[in-house]
């Protein structure tokens, strides 16, 4: 069994205070109630340039994170290109990958346009995998910010030294006990559950002053 938690990230109104807007590059706005059709249908020929700088993207990011165990194998592209450019793709963890993106974009500033960060971990429940993307430039209809989180439950999953075949007769026997397959995935539900709440608050912990929209599917293929 496996899930995806999509959280979406706008920066509020008053982030935007000070800030210019040219004729055909406009900031993040919220819609209000009582904007017209065409009002909205104008709006979306506009590009909105995020007030979230990309330095402050990774701090917030690398926040979230290690703040919900996420610390294990990360990958950082930018501008759809993977770090460190030009080099053989090693092996790093969330603090190394942080810190080469770093340096990178305190050379880079403002012109870079994506960033997207890909980081593994595991807890006593779950395996997880967490996607963050951010868009400097983007459509209204488009969030700045998403965070898709994939997990596995452990429970469902070989157990560390389990072999295939042991593996496959545990679950025929889960299968086959209707009683105790209620039991594990009521488990796994209420840990599910669990894990909204945690990343959600966390999530509005390392980006002060944005507005969230959460939503939530299950992996194509899984059940």
């Amino acid at each position: 069994m496996g899930f995806a938690i999509d959280f979406t990230a706008a920066m509020k109104d008053q982030e935007q205070e000070g800030l210019a807007q040219g004729d055909d590059v406009r900031l993040i706005e919220s819609i209000g109630e009582t904007e017209r059709w065409y009002e909205k249908l104008e709006d979306s020929f506009h590009v909105h340039v995020e007030t979230l700088s990309p330095s402050a993207f990774l701090d917030g990011a690398a926040k979230f994170l290690r703040s919900v165990g996420l610390e294990g194998l990360t990958q950082i592209s930018v501008d759809e290109e993977a770090l460190p450019r030009g080099q053989a793709q090693a092996k790093t963890d969330l603090k190394q990958a942080v810190q080469e993106c770093s340096e990178y974009l305190s050379k880079k500033g403002e012109s870079v346009r994506t960033v997207e960060i890909t980081s593994h971990g595991r807890n006593e429940r779950f395996s997880l995998l967490a996607d963050f993307s951010y868009r400097r430039k983007h459509r209204p209809m488009q969030p700045p910010i998403e965070l898709e989180v994939q997990a596995m439950s452990n429970e469902l999953g070989p157990k560390k030294g389990e072999s295939f075949a042991d593996y496959r007769a545990r679950m025929n026997a889960l299968d086959s006990n209707l009683q105790g397959r209620k039991e594990v995935y009521d488990q796994i539900e209420a840990g599910r559950r669990a894990v909204l709440s945690d990343f959600a608050h966390h999530l509005s912990e390392a980006f002060p002053g944005v507005k969230l929209q959460f939503y939530e599917r299950l992996v194509p293929g899984e059940a």
